[in-house]
């Protein structure tokens, strides 16, 4: 796939980051799992950091891309079963604060 004139776009300016993420969440969701599947940006970019890490201290050069980690690591259907029903519905209840950088 040719380079487009946008990828520096998608992988350098914050908003761009966000465009590449929501785009990847299908639009004949429900608006519930379409705002659950939302609100994921930061912990999935933060894997996505956590990625980057590991290449540094693996002693290779950083070269993972940010669209490229989504197309091998985020499944919004396999995503949205790590989800209780009731946030799914509307519902929501407290939440712990998640980690900076969270692995698997």
């Amino acid at each position: 796939m040719g380079r487009s004139i946008f990828d520096d776009f998608l992988e350098q300016d914050e908003l761009g980051r966000r465009s590449a993420f929501q785009a990847r969440i299908p639009q004949n969701f429900g608006f519930g799992e379409q705002e659950a599947l939302g609100s994921l940006f930061q912990p999935t970019f933060s894997r996505y950091l956590g990625a980057l890490g590991r290449q540094i201290q693996g002693g290779q050069t950083p070269n993972l891309r940010f669209t490229d980690y989504l197309t091998q690591n985020f499944n919004p259907q396999r995503e949205l079963l790590r989800f209780p029903s009731s946030a799914l519905s509307g519902v929501q209840g407290p939440r712990a604060p998640r980690p900076f950088f969270d692995r698997y």
